[in-house]
């Protein structure tokens, strides 16, 4: 079961990375790429860090922003208690790579919520939206589609 407060989190933090398109603005495309739930090798239990990628396409009309400072009330919450990424202006057709690691060993429950909710939601903008293609790496090498079926094993699991 996946806490509301939880998913309205990240849906805030993911959603204040974009900038509000007005009516007479091009279709804006954001997506949210390259989506890694890093795991120890032997247990779900040692989930180590959650990995994404944002870019937009060429034609975006201006840069967005997300802020990966430790000062970011959004990001510093909960617990990611290290946030890496630019905190510069990222410009159209560019992408940008940002990196939640975590510490200590209750912080499972959290990272399924939050990776369920990346890989099952598209959030629109006008005619742009947030689109998310979701994998699990393992630390010793290799990967698995990350879809529902993995989140309850992994649920499962822990």
């Amino acid at each position: 079961m996946y806490s509301l407060t939880s998913t309205a989190i990240l849906l805030v933090a993911l959603c204040s990375a974009l900038p509000q398109s007005s009516p007479t603005a091009p279709a804006e495309e954001v997506k949210i790429t390259d989506f890694h739930l890093v795991r120890g090798a032997s247990s779900a239990h040692d989930i180590k860090s959650v990995d994404f990628a944002i870019s937009s396409t060429p034609s975006s009309p201006e840069p967005y922003k997300l802020n990966c400072s430790a000062t970011n009330p959004v990001l510093s919450t909960g617990p990611f208690v290290k946030c890496t990424g630019p905190d510069d202006t990222i410009p159209g057709g560019n992408v940008a790579r940002f990196s939640f690691r975590l510490f200590g060993s209750d912080n499972n429950e959290y990272l399924l919520q939050l990776a369920h909710s990346l890989s099952e939601t598209t959030t629109r903008y006008g005619e742009g939206e947030i689109e998310t293609t979701c994998v699990v790496q393992h630390e010793e090498g290799g990967s698995e589609c990350f879809n529902e079926e993995t989140v309850l094993g992994l649920e499962e699991a822990s």
